[in-house]
């Protein structure tokens, strides 16, 4: 991490893709030796699901882990902590640059993470196929990835922004699953079906 010109590296940073499929793995051996599998469509995308939510928060968060002498200095050289200021206030402001393949990029990244939990979520549950309760689940969603990232930031565990742009982008991406799951359960009423039974 940058601070004052001055360079400072950890010496481990922890990425929760590793740390979820490490747990994954731990969950399924448990789960073999405790259980019969059924890898049936709903146990498929209950996997499918838990390794989408581990590759989203490798996406959004990972810790940076110093010395406690590389972050005393770190802490000395910033005069405390929040360093930076990495709060986006304005909504439209990226939208001025719409145009530049990095905008449009970022724009698209942004819609696309949260269709597949709203998706994941409808498909899964049946009690919580409503888009108001797709809308809450994604904006908080969004609300708390945006809100870890500021906080990482604040202590200098991680660089990152908190940006109002994400959380509306991320929202949108949220009602497109539902609306993305509401198109599925018409074409295809039997695989959502068979997907929302208890099992």
């Amino acid at each position: 991490m940058l601070i004052n010109s001055t360079l400072y590296l950890p010496i481990l940073t922890i990425y929760p893709l590793m740390v979820g499929i490490f747990v994954l793995i731990i969950l399924l051996g448990y789960w073999s030796q405790t259980h019969y599998p059924t890898f049936n469509k709903r146990n498929v995308l209950k996997l499918l699901f838990a390794f989408y939510i581990t590759c989203v928060a490798q996406l959004t968060n990972s810790i940076n882990i110093y010395t406690p002498w590389t972050y005393l200095r770190m802490v000395r050289a910033a005069h405390g902590f929040g360093y930076f200021d990495d709060i986006e206030w304005h909504p439209l402001a990226m939208y001025k640059s719409i145009y530049t393949a990095a905008s449009q990029y970022t724009i698209i990244g942004n819609i696309i993470m949260l269709v597949p939990l709203t998706f994941f979520v409808c498909i899964l549950w049946k009690n919580a196929a409503s888009l108001k309760k797709m809308f809450i689940l994604a904006f908080f969603t969004s609300l708390t990835i945006e809100t870890s990232q500021l906080i990482l930031s604040y202590f200098y565990l991680e660089h990152r922004l908190f940006d109002l742009n994400d959380l509306l982008q991320n929202t949108l991406g949220g009602l497109l699953g539902y609306a993305l799951f509401i198109l599925v359960q018409r074409t295809l009423p039997k695989f959502v079906h068979h997907a929302q039974q208890i099992v």
